[in-house]
């Protein structure tokens, strides 16, 4: 990401300024896995679908949060951990476009009421396994020196 741009978001309190704290990022990152571990062991159906889309989703949340905390910030909102992973570069970068889309439908089962179906958590789903997964990696491989 760029500097004008985290200046923007420092400016913005989405993000505060911190030491790097890759310990913080690892345990992140760690926590990130054996959740998706588990959700993806889930049977998908009317009654799980929310939970594991929950899940799913709190997961991307930590994941770009560890990636702010290799950086050296806080995230102080869900867009700023949610900026950093679409500014990721992986194979399928335009497949991150999805993310707004990914949080709309937690807001609306979240403040509205409106329950997550089956067909949406595949959604989030195959956007982990093309998307998640590779960011994962590379978070950890960052977290590694």
């Amino acid at each position: 990401m760029n500097e004008e741009r985290i200046r923007t978001l420092v400016r913005e309190s989405a993000i505060r300024k911190k030491s790097i704290d890759t310990p913080r990022a690892r345990a992140l990152l760690e926590s990130t896995r054996e959740k998706m571990s588990v959700a993806t062991q889930l049977p998908l159906t009317d009654t799980t679908a929310t939970v594991i889309f929950e899940i799913v989703y709190n997961s991307l949340l930590s994941l770009g949060d560890a990636l702010w905390w290799l950086e050296g910030y806080e995230t102080r909102t869900h867009d700023a951990s949610l900026e950093i992973l679409r500014d990721t570069t992986i194979n399928n970068q335009t497949e991150l476009n999805h993310l707004p889309r990914l949080k709309d439908i937690r807001n609306n089962e979240q403040y509205r009421g409106v329950k997550i179906t089956t067909e949406q958590t595949k959604d989030i789903l195959e956007f982990w396994k093309t998307c998640g997964e590779e960011i994962l990696k590379k978070a950890e491989e960052r977290a590694k020196t």
